[in-house]
């Protein structure tokens, strides 16, 4: 008589715990595009800085804020090689730094990470994926991580190494790197 009915179409529903009937369902789904649950970038990610008021690395970009960041990139189909390639960059001005070089001269490198992300994403477009969680994590480091050498060395290195360590544990079999 009066049981449970699909909220979008009205036909009697074989089970009260579901809203819509398959059809709908399936309807919804496609309409929502990739099925795939899609993860961003934690919320209020680096809205305090990379560092407590003792100076030291916060904690959640230790833990909460790495794993949830290697959460996205693995949700969007970032590989280990298009992240050890930012990484790679990011250490190679680190070192440039360690072997004496003024932070404003390595700066340069620092930012050149932003238009390369851009073009990762754009590839990405061509090939109907999107990665554009993998820029604004690239551009909201590099963003912070400019502002001076300590941001860059102490900030968002550890930060995107933690990252790195995370998406290898979330990606084990990732043999694209």
């Amino acid at each position: 008589m009066g049981g449970p009915k699909c909220s979008e179409c009205g036909k009697p529903l074989k089970d009260a715990k579901y809203k819509m009937c398959f059809d709908c369902n399936q309807k919804h789904k496609a309409q929502q595009g990739d099925t795939k649950s899609r993860v961003g970038l934690p919320q209020n990610y680096l809205s305090d800085g990379y560092f407590t008021e003792a100076g030291h690395l916060r904690d959640e970009l230790i833990i909460e804020h790495a794993m949830a960041v290697a959460q996205s990139f693995k949700s969007h189909e970032v590989t280990t090689g298009q992240i050890r390639r930012f990484y790679g960059h990011l250490r190679q001005a680190e070192r440039r730094l360690a072997s004496g070089e003024p932070f404003e001269a390595v700066k340069p490198a620092l930012l050149e990470m932003r238009p390369l992300a851009a073009d990762a994403v754009g590839r990405a477009k061509a090939e109907n994926k999107d990665m554009s969680v993998l820029k604004d994590f690239i551009d909201r480091n590099v963003a912070l991580a400019a502002k001076s050498q300590k941001a860059m060395q102490e900030g968002f290195v550890p930060h995107f190494m933690y990252v790195v360590a995370y998406f290898k544990f979330f990606n084990p079999k990732d043999g694209k790197g």
